[in-house]
């Protein structure tokens, strides 16, 4: 199976905005590993409503780096590359979980 593009990482002086959470149990999957769907909601609440609710997802691309554990608390951090492109990150102890590149029409 043929890999897809692996997300640009976020320019070191991009301007971020980030929200932080807690991994609780309820994120996890039977196999105490953090649900995929977790990672989605994490990268893309830092939007917010307005952004949601007026942007369509085109594409996206996801790279995971590193496993989230339970009980940790990780940073979301996203800037926007331009008015259709998001590039977002999750941060664990100052480590780089996953980076991923959001596509938007609107």
């Amino acid at each position: 199976m043929p890999r897809g593009r692996r997300p640009k990482p976020i320019a070191a002086d991009a301007l971020l905005t980030e929200k932080r959470y807690h991994v609780r149990y309820f994120d996890l999957d039977a196999n105490r590993h953090v649900n995929n769907a977790r990672y989605f909601d994490w990268l893309l609440d830092p939007l917010g409503e307005q952004f949601l609710t007026t942007h369509q997802l085109k594409s996206f691309s996801i790279q995971y780096h590193q496993e989230v554990r339970a009980d940790h608390d990780i940073t979301s951090e996203f800037t926007m590359a331009d008015p259709h492109t998001s590039l977002h990150q999750i941060k664990s102890n100052g480590k780089l979980c996953t980076k991923a590149k959001f596509s938007w029409l609107g």
